[in-house]
């Protein structure tokens, strides 16, 4: 640890980078600046084991004062700590690494720095520059995950696009553990078309049709399209799979059939999660009673997490059941049935 003192940002833009930095997308800027000025207020700074269980949008919305309690920053509170030194070559670390234009843009934001360097120090109780560095960069989705729903704010409002309260949230849970290109104008126009494709896709046939017909998906010439739709829809409905259409008024269409995933954890719908390789009777019936009912709640988690719901203390990994899960919640079905093949085959 050091005695260096954070006067003001020189000491981490020479540290992190010799230019100032930017994403290349206006709106993505913009909302890193904004979130930096928010998360560098003082505030009553939560304890360890709340700032590792809460997003960065639930820390915000934390008290920022109270009578005679004490307020701070996360950068205070580290600089008092006697961290100084040790962040200032964290920094230098990360900027001999290879990190992408976003991350470099983000860590360029003091307030942002200091909270990751906060969750990490006090959250996660590492204090070798090392374990900091490679912690803060795996924290780094924590910031995506906030950039990527605000997103969904800022494009709705500047397209101005008639969606409800409904739509915007279910826009929000599909964009927020998503990477999304951030080069200039992509934010804006991803988010855009999913959210045409959410209201115009209607039932699940249609939504697999738009998908089968973008030019995401690369197709032999010969290959019936109407019948390839179809089985993709039979396998997904085969696997529990269920789609929900958005009416105007945030209620189910009476033609949309059951509720699609909603990330919410309090729903009492569940996903046949034995659809899954390497899931039985016994492990969902576990799963279900740890609060994982849905392909989106399982996708989420980590192999630690996810041994730690179960409360697991063995070697099992659970890797390749997260992996399938993230295939399903993120629709790539093709990809799916020929990892389950390959592990059908151990």
């Amino acid at each position: 640890m050091g005695s260096w003192r954070f006067q003001d940002a020189t000491w981490f833009h020479l540290a992190i980078t010799s230019h100032p930095l930017q994403c290349g997308d206006e709106m993505v800027d913009d909302t890193l600046y904004e979130l930096n000025k928010a998360i560098s207020a003082k505030m009553i700074l939560p304890p360890g084991d709340v700032v590792i269980s809460k997003s960065i949008a639930q820390v915000l919305e934390g008290p920022s004062e109270t009578k005679g309690g004490a307020v701070d920053s996360f950068q205070n509170h580290l600089q008092k700590a006697g961290y100084s030194g040790t962040l200032i070559k964290v920094a230098s670390d990360i900027n001999a690494s290879r990190v992408d234009s976003f991350i470099r843009n983000a860590l360029s934001h003091q307030g942002i720095f200091f909270y990751l360097a906060y969750r990490t120090i006090v959250g996660n109780e590492i204090t070798d520059t090392s374990g900091i560095a490679t912690n803060m960069m795996e924290s780094i989705g924590l910031v995506q995950s906030y950039v990527n729903t605000v997103l969904v704010d800022k494009v709705i409002a500047s397209e101005n696009l008639n969606a409800t309260t409904g739509q915007i949230e279910k826009i929000k849970r599909y964009f927020e553990n998503r990477e999304i290109d951030y080069s200039p104008g992509k934010p804006s126009f991803i988010i855009e078309e999913f959210f045409v494709s959410l209201v115009e896709g209607g039932s699940l046939i249609g939504l697999v049709r738009s998908f089968v017909n973008s030019d995401r998906v690369k197709l032999p010439r010969d290959v019936n399209k109407d019948d390839l739709i179809q089985r993709m829809v039979d396998y997904l409905i085969g696997i529990g799979y269920v789609h929900q259409v958005e009416g105007t008024n945030d209620s189910p269409s009476e033609k949309s059939g059951p509720p699609m995933d909603t990330g919410d954890t309090g729903t009492t719908q569940t996903d046949n999660l034995e659809a899954i390789e390497g899931i039985g009777p016994a492990t969902q019936k576990r799963m279900v009673t740890a609060g994982i009912r849905r392909y989106a709640h399982l996708a989420e988690l980590s192999n630690e997490e996810l041994k730690q719901k179960l409360g697991d203390k063995g070697i099992k990994s659970y890797s390749e059941i997260i992996e399938q899960a993230q295939l399903i919640a993120s629709g790539k079905f093709e990809q799916l049935v020929a990892l389950q093949k390959k592990l059908n085959k151990k």
